[in-house]
């Protein structure tokens, strides 16, 4: 039998065991469930702290205070009970969502490697046999000075610890530096100083030690031939440690790795990171293409007439070139639409193209060049150094255009020309030939506040296309020939079976 104890001071009620008030006042101290309400009552001849109890349905409580106390007691119970339930399935979902996020950023092939040593008499044969790349073409130069060059080799001279090295086997047994080129590059340097049969990739000269500080200041001019033997083989058999990359990993997360390797250091930007990561033809593409003089004067007119325009270092120029091409391909709702973010989008269009076979990337290299030679020499003749940028309301009234280019305005608007001259073959001689009109058209379209181009600080595969196919029927619409033209157009098709030799377009 369950007891419910009471306060010795609760009345009884012959009926109903306590007075509606005291069951208010010791609400807390009655069961109550969500599903019947039971409330514990006692008889007057029970023991008043002792009591025994039985259940009676919300339907037969005592007055209507006990029943809409007993209500109450039973909503606060589910309430609880259900505000319990969606805290934790909140939990589960927001940590579901971790889960999810952590599972698709970890590397499965990176998971569990052990660190490889090598001994420096080891990298230097594998420098020998051109099996260890210092140098790379994404890589920065030596810039290590030789004070701090001399330091280094005496923290291994006294048996002292150097940091770890990466490498990324991008061959099998063929290995680039991607960290810890200039601590390498400054010890082989001094072991490899009196080994004059090989150019060993251009090694910086560092031959002796130099400018060391006062500690260490008696060992300037010291050169590895200046060492006893004992000292030459412990130098020789120093043993670094090194992170390898395998070879077959995925581009994803070798670019990750180089992203973690560079939050540590003198930061990059995604496009360098590119260039370390997917370094091969279609980099070298977008190195050719930023030094097109129409993409150029695009980019910044200004600069290009004074003649200092200057490829970016930090390579917006080539990102801004590769973002055409994934934009068109992919993102305008074609066989894979954009999805952010854009770091992964503009990977993913590396990848892609690294994947193919070699003959076919070359290929689809010069398909590419071609497309983008064709489509800025006309956008700049069209537009001139209003190409892709938008147009402003000034605040004294009338419209200007900006001064940079708008990137949004870039992906949809190249897109939008290269369907037109690539795919539907429009002649380029038909845009230049109403450069005035589509200029005009293109500004009406701001300063009506179209609302496919009122909002261009997001972009979207859905906006992107709706954009792109707005600015290709505005200008498709423009191309097309009036009956003077046509009239024209049938003249010059007689002289051209008589041998004429002019250019004429008909559209649609």
């Amino acid at each position: 039998m369950q007891l419910l104890l009471f306060p010795p001071a609760a009345k009884c009620s012959p009926r109903f065991g306590i007075r509606c008030d005291a069951l208010k006042k010791d609400a807390h101290r009655t069961r109550v469930s969500e599903e019947s309400a039971t409330l514990f009552v006692f008889s007057c001849q029970s023991p008043p702290t002792c009591v025994r109890r039985r259940p009676l349905s919300r339907s037969k409580l005592c007055c209507p205070a006990a029943r809409k106390t007993a209500r109450a007691l039973a909503v606060g119970n589910s309430v609880d009970k259900q505000a319990d339930e969606t805290e934790e399935s909140v939990n589960k979902d927001q940590n579901s969502e971790f889960e999810r996020a952590l599972e698709e950023e970890s590397s499965k092939k990176l998971y569990g490697l052990s660190n490889p040593t090598y001994e420096l008499e080891n990298l230097a044969n594998m420098l020998r046999k051109k099996r260890l790349n210092l140098f790379p073409e994404y890589q920065r130069e030596y810039v290590w000075k030789v004070d701090r060059a001399s330091r280094l080799v005496v923290t291994v001279l006294c048996n002292r610890l150097v940091p770890n090295v990466v490498f990324h086997e991008k061959a099998k047994g063929v290995f680039d530096v991607v960290d810890g080129k200039q601590r390498l590059s400054s010890l082989l340097s001094f072991l490899l100083a009196d080994d004059n049969e090989h150019g060993y990739q251009n090694l910086p000269p560092f031959h002796q030690l130099a400018k060391l500080d006062d500690d260490y200041a008696v060992l300037n001019g010291l050169r590895f031939e200046n060492l006893t033997m004992d000292r030459k083989n412990a130098f020789e058999a120093y043993t670094i440690s090194a992170s390898v990359i395998p070879f077959d990993t995925p581009k994803h997360d070798v670019f990750s790795v180089y992203e973690d390797i560079n939050s540590g250091g003198e930061e990059l930007k995604p496009q360098q990171l590119r260039r370390a990561v997917f370094y091969g033809p279609y980099i070298k593409l977008l190195d050719r293409l930023a030094a097109n003089d129409d993409f150029q004067h695009i980019r910044d007119p200004k600069a290009k007439k004074l003649g200092k325009y200057e490829l970016d270092s930090k390579e917006a120029d080539r990102e801004m070139i590769l973002r055409a091409f994934a934009f068109h391909r992919q993102g305008a709702g074609r066989a894979k639409s954009f999805k952010p973010p854009l770091k992964k989008f503009l990977n993913v269009e590396l990848q892609e193209i690294d994947a193919m076979p070699l003959e076919v990337q070359e290929r689809e290299m010069k398909t590419r060049e071609e497309e983008f030679t064709l489509v800025v020499k006309v956008a700049r003749e069209v537009f001139g150094e209003g190409a892709f940028r938008k147009w402003e309301k000034k605040d004294g009234g009338g419209w200007e255009c900006g001064n940079a280019v708008s990137m949004p305005l870039w992906d949809c608007l190249y897109s939008a020309l290269a369907e037109l001259l690539i795919e539907e073959k429009q002649r380029p001689v038909v845009f230049t030939q109403n450069a005035s009109r589509l200029q005009r058209e293109v500004q009406r379209l701001f300063e009506e506040q179209t609302p496919e181009l009122e909002d261009l600080g997001r972009t979207t595969a859905a906006k992107l296309a709706v954009r792109r196919d707005l600015l290709k029927n505005t200008i498709r619409g423009l191309l097309k020939p009036s009956n003077e033209e046509n009239a024209q157009l049938a003249h010059a098709r007689c002289n051209a079976s008589k041998g004429a030799n002019e250019e004429y377009v008909v559209n649609g």
